[in-house]
């Protein structure tokens, strides 16, 4: 059944082997860090699961490292894996390539750049206005302690240490998973090849936007549904989204990667460098956010949205196809 690359098999069956693949891997690497980390660090199991701004330096470094197993697990690994087993082109498959143009990377930039205010407000605002339960407040209490105390560490290695878990690792890992694996396995399900009519022997071409709605927004529901945030859902669906249409705009998973890395650093460092400074701190956090910082970011992201859409060299609407004219599926290993 395996010798032959899985873009030779129903769609279904490459969805379920993606998520076998998901679940396997990431229990491995959850146990894994679980039961590592704790041996290797000397950090009592319990300290390392349950973070809060008041654990020493050596449980916060300890839960950084568990925390970089485990995403490795649940997100890069499986996409790099199901995309070695899927096509014999990996890059191509996963749409690591260049932007159609260089002025790409400075629009997603500010697209980017325009949204985190917004984002931090507006999840601000929820927790303050809104109130789903006590599940919810437990679940954001508990992850707003996790993140608290990562970003208590303070020393320059530690800025580094903290980029590479909470900003490099979730770029690349759910990049490659939801925009590279995911949403190109939903457009697959939902492109329709081009239609020859009768008569005339003309072809109808199919609609390459339509073909992207729905995958953008599934992929969108399952990227906020994964980072576990009931008030900040509809912000991480957008942020989805709009990440997906990155790729989409510019033809490369790279944009995306880097808008992704923008968008989470630029988080990281705006309380790394606010720590010996509270009110500065409470504005980073989003508790004193003025209006007129996410006023600005609309702004913003609006002419960066509309310069990339401008600008866009988008993917084309077969860009899914796992086959061109004449190709054979080949062998795993075969390089065909």
């Amino acid at each position: 059944m395996f010798n032959r690359y899985w873009r030779t098999y129903p769609w279904a069956l490459q969805l379920a082997l993606l998520m076998l693949m998901v679940f396997t891997l990431s229990s491995f690497a959850t146990y894994l860090a679980l039961m590592l980390v704790p041996g290797i660090s000397g950090v009592p199991f319990n300290d390392l699961i349950h973070l809060t701004p008041l654990s020493n330096y050596k449980a916060i470094r300890a839960g950084l490292s568990a925390q970089a197993i485990a995403h490795i697990g649940m997100f890069m690994g499986p996409a790099l894996l199901f995309a070695a087993f899927a096509h014999p082109r990996v890059r191509e498959y996963l749409g690591l390539r260049a932007p159609g143009k260089p002025v790409h990377w400075l629009l997603v930039t500010g697209i980017m750049v325009g949204l985190v205010p917004v984002f931090i407000w507006g999840e601000t605002w929820m927790i303050k206005h809104l109130h789903f339960g006590k599940w919810a407040d437990d679940l954001q209490r508990a992850n707003d302690g996790t993140i608290k105390a990562f970003l208590k560490l303070n020393t320059g290695q530690d800025l580094l240490l903290l980029l590479t878990v909470l900003a490099i690792l979730p770029a690349m890992g759910e990049e490659f998973l939801f925009r590279g694996v995911m949403l190109r396995l939903f457009h697959r399900r939902i492109y329709k090849a081009p239609i020859e009519e009768a008569g005339n022997g003309s072809v109808v071409m199919p609609n390459g936007k339509r073909s992207m709605l729905l995958p953008v927004i599934f992929t969108g529901l399952l990227f906020a549904a994964t980072h576990v945030n009931p008030y900040g859902f509809p912000f991480l669906f957008v942020a989805g989204c709009m990440l997906a249409l990155t790729y989409y705009l510019t033809g490369s998973l790279l944009c995306s990667l880097w808008a992704h890395f923008v968008y989470n650093g630029i988080q990281v460092c705006a309380v790394f460098l606010t720590q010996d400074n509270s009110s500065a701190q409470q504005i980073a956090a989003g508790d004193q956010l003025p209006i007129a910082f996410p006023l600005v970011g609309l702004v913003i992201f609006a002419l960066s949205l509309y310069g990339l859409v401008r600008a866009r060299t988008p993917l084309p609407a077969d860009w899914s196809v796992d086959f061109k004219p004449g190709e054979e599926g080949g062998e795993v290993g075969s390089g065909q």
